[in-house]
Formats: structure tokens, sequence, C-alpha cells
């Protein structure tokens, strides 16, 4: 019998569901901030013909690095899933995607997405 621990990731529901408790989804943001997501994903992702791979935990970090909006990594799987991006193994924690970045994204590299107002805790 397997543990909590051990379940595999998966689907369920239509959306992809983590073991690890992270079950975050896009429509869990406000709305500008799921068009953020939406808007990086159509912008800078593409299916990958010549073997790229990327994962969702580091396209979510990648993400943040260019428009300073942190997600988590099952909301990132979220929005690859309404793109039509497939992971390659459904039972690893981290989906592994054949997927290439458009143009490479370097860190702090503004793109043109639209920006939201953060407030400051200070």
């Amino acid at each position: 019998m397997m543990k909590q621990y051990e379940q595999p990731s998966g689907i369920r529901n239509g959306h992809p569901y983590n073991f690890d408790g992270d079950t975050k989804l896009l429509s869990d943001l406000p709305e500008n901030e799921q068009k953020m997501v939406l808007d990086w994903v159509s912008l800078y992702l593409r299916p990958s013909r010549n073997g790229e791979h990327h994962n969702a935990y580091g396209l979510k970090h990648l993400m943040h690095s260019c428009n300073n909006l942190y997600i988590s990594e099952n909301q990132m799987k979220d929005a690859l899933m309404m793109f039509g991006f497939e992971p390659m193994n459904l039972l690893e924690p981290t989906w592994w995607y054949r997927i290439k970045v458009k143009k490479r994204v370097r860190p702090n590299e503004v793109l043109p997405l639209p920006t939201i107002e953060r407030k400051s805790i200070l």
C-alpha cells in the first residue's frame, strides 16, 4: 500500500494535482495576474520538436525572473495544460515538457507584458 508521500501526482477534475499539497490553480490568482501568466506562456513557450525539455518548476522561476510574479509550480502546470502542453510523465512530482522557450529570456529582462501594482509592505 502506498503512503501519502509516495502517491504520484496527476490530473484531477481536469487540473493538475501534486501529492505534496500544492493544489493551487491558476484561477486562484487575481484576473490581472492570470492574464500575465497566460500572456507569458503564449508569447514565450512553444512545443519542442528538437528534444528541448523544461519542467514546470524551472518555467515558473523563469517567468518570475522576467515579470516578478510568483506562482506555485501547480499553477504553472495548470497554465501549461490550458495551452495543451502535455507532461512527459504524470507520475513524477515535477512534470517535464517538450517545450522550447521561443525567445531566450534572461533573468531580470523586462518583457513587454502587462504589469501589476504591488503595495510595499515596508
